[in-house]
């Protein structure tokens, strides 16, 4: 949206300018990083679950940290819902 004189005209979108791809890269790492902790995280969760095996699962600690510090669980939790909602609910083209 651009004012000119008064008025609010509508500005065609430009596109990204020639130093945009050093950020693209970055944001698309960072990204693939965390798909392989999450990747990760539920392998292990998943590994822990198995008859036998002596380790907890990740939910445990989840499950002791709310019971124990319920006021840092609930803003953790909160971040980690609306970054993934962000995320992986991916926009419609304007078409």
């Amino acid at each position: 949206m651009v004012i000119e004189r008064g008025a609010i005209c509508w500005a065609e979108p430009q596109g990204p300018g020639p130093g945009a791809r050093f950020p693209v890269l970055v944001v698309q790492a960072g990204l693939c990083v965390f798909l392989l902790v999450m990747t990760a995280g539920l392998t292990y969760e998943a590994a822990s679950l198995l008859p036998g095996t002596c380790r907890w699962p990740l939910t445990y600690y989840v499950r002791w940290l709310t019971f124990t510090d319920s006021w840092i669980a609930l803003p953790v939790a909160v971040m980690f819902c609306f970054l993934m909602g962000r995320w992986l609910w991916y926009p419609r083209s304007q078409a």
